[in-house]
């Protein structure tokens, strides 16, 4: 026996989209991952969308090499990975990351009788705590990795997900790998394994989650570092603003959004205890009006990761990368 893994083609399929879906929890891991285009990976700082891994083809070989493969069968496959950046996103006292594979069948001989696919999700942490993969169907009920011959085609689908917990201290980048193994119904004792490769080179790795608990009062958490949004700082059109900021960023304490100092870029989030002028819910809009506040107006962040935006109201979009100064959230 043995899997062929070939690109996404024409022939490959989206998983259907039931209208019971989501009765018993939700099922696709990343919810706006359905609607991309094959073909291509997506990701912003919590989710990766993975839809470039194509179709795996299981082979089922006679004992004797000179006879034709005695049956085949062909899965449509694609990845997510979805952390959590605080407590309160996870709902959990630990730093979470989750993992799923959808696996959608396109053919399944009958000679083959069924076939059975486990994922092997692995990580080089030694501080986290990973579970046993959970299958549900479109519809979100209990499912498991087994396919009989007849179970083919987008309401077949399956999603597998497996949730990883974080115990550590400090920080840690935490590398992942992927393969899956496949049995047929047919021959229980013979059995084939592919690669699905890793979460990228060691210089870059690109879906590598980072989990940590440096921000007190929001709790651990994880984000997708790859991914990096930025605020610019024109220093042509704004020169004080930039020294302003350059100089904040060496003399606060925790050297906020500074790279030199590997430290954080956080604001203060809904879920912190401080109120607007208002006396209401403190909003990312409250934060954001107070990047360039008077002095000693400000009030020490307490949220972990701000949302993705390239400037504040007073720092224009920057036109020329020669002319500024850029600050990355880590």
């Amino acid at each position: 026996m043995c899997i062929e893994i070939t690109p996404p083609s024409k022939q490959s399929k989206e998983p259907a989209t039931s209208p019971r879906a989501g009765v018993a929890g939700p099922v696709d891991l990343v919810a706006w991952c359905g609607s991309k285009p094959l073909g291509k990976n997506y990701m912003n700082r919590s989710e990766a969308c993975l839809k470039d891994i194509g179709s795996a083809t299981l082979i089922f070989l006679d004992a004797d090499p000179d006879l034709p493969a005695f049956g085949l069968a062909t899965f449509d496959l694609q990845q997510r990975i979805k952390t959590y950046p605080n407590k309160g996103a996870s709902g959990s006292d630990f730093a979470e990351f989750d993992q799923q594979l959808v696996a959608m069948p396109r053919n399944i001989d009958a000679a083959l009788q069924g076939v059975n696919l486990t994922w092997l999700a692995i990580n080089n942490c030694s501080s986290c705590t990973t579970s046993q993969t959970r299958w549900t169907d479109v519809n979100g009920a209990a499912a498991t990795g087994h396919w009989g011959f007849s179970e083919v085609g987008p309401l077949n689908a399956r999603y597998g997900t497996v949730q990883t917990t974080w115990s550590g201290t400090g920080k840690e980048i935490i590398d992942l790998g992927w393969a899956i193994r496949a049995t047929a119904d047919a021959s229980l004792t013979s059995s084939a394994t592919a690669d699905f490769g890793t979460s990228g080179d060691v210089r870059v790795r690109e879906l590598a989650p980072r989990c940590d608990h440096i921000v007190k009062g929001s709790g651990p958490g994880c984000v997708l570092p790859y991914f990096n949004p930025n605020w610019t700082v024109d220093t042509n059109l704004y020169p004080a603003a930039g020294a302003y900021y350059w100089y904040m960023q060496q003399v606060m304490p925790d050297h906020a959004d500074s790279k030199r100092w590997d430290s954080l870029m956080h604001y203060l989030g809904p879920d912190t205890p401080v109120k607007n002028s208002t006396g209401g819910t403190w909003t990312s809009d409250n934060s954001l009006t107070r990047v360039c506040d008077a002095p000693g107006a400000s009030t020490r962040p307490m949220h972990r990761w701000g949302r993705s935006t390239a400037t504040s109201s007073r720092w224009p979009r920057l036109t020329s990368p020669a002319a500024s100064r850029t600050a990355r959230t880590w």
